[in-house]
């Protein structure tokens, strides 16, 4: 079976497995339950629908000269794109900001409506697909081989932290704007304690998290729309 990934690749610099970990992830685990399962994958390039919708030309030269047996698009963005080429059937995962956003639900919709099989995160978004036949709750997974806690002591001392300080872990980087830091430093700092350090998740492997996570007392999430 021959699979094409259609999914975002616009960020600077892109790194499949760390820009789009919960893809990159979930293509690994297929591949250790069935070897024999191919991917190839298309990465769009563009902002915006219109930026994304520019990438069909592109996508339809790739489904000419490769034969797959379905395309798996991620995010509403690259579902509607997939979907308007009618060659090859599509299964669309739907990760939360494409049906959270009133503005991105429309569009949304209607790739769900295209689409052969719709795959959502959680019930909450469940609730915002129009219509339910042909759609599963498969929420991402967890890779427990790798994610387990360390010691911390043992983790404090790859990243070159004192064990007395308090340590708090944000959910994302501090620039990205939906994670809203802002929140987070404003209560961080109603606590005045110049023992507690915050880092960031930002640019990391799967490795780097679970270190990151067992150095810390604390996550703190402070999202517009998510957790």
């Amino acid at each position: 079976m021959k699979v094409l990934i259609v999914c975002s690749g616009n960020i600077k610099n892109f790194s499949f497995q760390i820009n789009q970990p919960f893809v990159f992830d979930q293509t690994q685990a297929i591949k250790k339950v069935d070897p024999s399962i191919e991917f190839s994958y298309f990465f769009i390039k563009g902002k915006g629908w219109t930026g994304y919708l520019k990438n069909l030309k592109a996508l339809k030269k790739e489904l000419k000269e490769n034969q797959y047996d379905f395309i798996h698009a991620h995010y509403g963005s690259s579902i509607l794109l997939s979907v308007l080429q009618r060659k090859v059937p599509v299964i669309g995962t739907y990760h939360g900001c494409d049906l959270n956003r009133k503005r991105n639900r429309i569009p949304s919709n209607i790739s769900s409506a295209l689409s052969k099989h719709s795959i959502v995160v959680s019930y909450k978004l469940y609730t915002k697909v129009w219509l339910k036949r042909g759609v599963s709750i498969i929420p991402c997974g967890v890779d427990f081989d790798l994610f387990y806690r360390i010691d911390r002591k043992k983790a404090r001392k790859q990243l070159k932290i004192d064990l007395n300080k308090k340590v708090i872990l944000f959910s994302s980087a501090f620039s990205n704007k939906v994670k809203n830091f802002l929140l987070a430093k404003k209560a961080i700092a109603i606590l005045n304690d110049p023992e507690i350090i915050v880092l960031e998740l930002k640019e990391c492997e799967r490795k780097d998290v679970k270190i990151l996570m067992s150095a810390a007392n604390i996550a703190l999430m402070t999202s517009f729309r998510e957790g």
